[in-house]
């Protein structure tokens, strides 16, 4: 794994000249050295592996932090508006994931913060994509993430307060295509289901596909759109 920054020692000294005042705040909560140093090693880690499919049991082993401190730090990271852990929707844990879950930034300051620190451009993609979660997670439904043990994935799935579901596909760019297994998806979550959504730079369209309205947004006009067709 690579190195968040050039020391080769933890040092407070460090995590005061590197990180902003959210940062000295999280640290200074915690008064013991050895927590200062797994929350740090923690924080390291997820600078490089934010977006991506995470495992607790891994995310452990990979920072030596315990499985109720690993708990305990994501309360204390979500509390200081750092990062967010979005948790797997499933039904069937046999094909469906449970154990993984996706991590993403606050805002777009920790962004340019993780690309500073880490040396490398993050891709356009990932921008959109927590972008997309960051304004999802302000709508009054529960937010979660989908994948098949198949590797199979949908971005984002919002559940309203009847159960019922909108599955969110991300895209950066002006694709109106759907994923060969949608129909796979649709067949166990029919009835759930209320219609689907993709993301596009800019396009607009709607397709109807399956029984099911598809619609295709652009991604900094996706929260505006649900709202009013909640509303509708």
């Amino acid at each position: 794994m690579n190195r968040l920054i050039k020391t080769t020692t933890w040092e407070i000294a460090e995590i005061d000249k590197i990180y902003s005042s959210i940062f000295r705040t999280i640290f200074r909560e915690l008064p013991d050295q050895e927590d200062k140093e797994a929350l740090f090693r923690l924080i390291e880690y997820l600078y490089i592996n934010v977006w991506n499919i995470l495992n607790k049991r891994e995310l452990s082993n990979r920072t030596r932090i315990s499985f109720n401190q690993l708990d305990e730090f994501f309360i204390l990271m979500e509390k200081y508006k750092l990062f967010y852990k979005l948790l797997p929707f499933f039904t069937n844990t046999k094909d469906e994931n449970s154990l993984h879950f996706k991590v993403y930034a606050d805002n777009v300051d920790i962004i340019d913060f993780i690309e500073k620190k880490t040396w490398k451009e993050i891709s356009h993609g990932n921008k959109v994509e927590n972008f997309v979660y960051t304004t999802l997670k302000k709508l009054p439904y529960k937010l979660r993430t989908y994948r098949k043990i198949s590797w199979n994935e949908i971005d984002f799935i919002l559940l309203d307060k009847d159960s019922q579901i909108i599955p969110v596909e991300v895209k950066s760019w002006n694709s109106v295509s759907i994923h060969k297994w949608f129909p796979e998806f649709l067949e166990r979550y029919e009835h759930k289901i209320k219609y689907f959504v993709k993301t596009t730079n800019t396009k607009t369209q709607k397709k109807h596909m399956w029984n099911k309205t598809i619609h295709f947004i652009p991604y900094n006009l996706l929260t505006t759109f649900i709202v009013d067709i909640q509303k509708s």
